[in-house]
């Protein structure tokens, strides 16, 4: 897919403020952070060309991700993705219990 244009720099700082913030990082923590490249792309058609076909869980970093790229440019793509990533974090964390 070809980028529509970029998007100004502070969509890329606001974006990354807020990941960091779902990382629980706060102030004092990030800045210990080196940040070696961000951008933010507005897109002028949103459906991927190559959908990853999976979701993507860390469990060391507790980092997921997932949305309409991995499956497909629909909002149900988006949704099943989620459903996807969800259930890989739920057995995940059902497996640590048991050990």
């Amino acid at each position: 897919n070809v980028p529509a244009g970029a998007a100004s720099p502070r969509v890329a700082d606001e974006l990354l403020d807020a990941f960091l913030t779902l990382l629980g990082k706060d102030a004092d923590r990030r800045a210990s952070i080196e940040v070696t490249h961000k951008k933010a792309v507005k897109w002028k058609h949103a459906y991927p060309a190559n959908p990853t076909g999976r979701v993507y869980f860390d469990p060391e970093t507790g980092v997921a991700a997932c949305g309409d790229w991995t499956f497909g440019g629909r909002t149900s793509d988006a949704y099943d993705s989620g459903v996807a990533v969800g259930k890989e974090i739920s057995t995940y964390l059902e497996l640590s219990r048991e050990l």
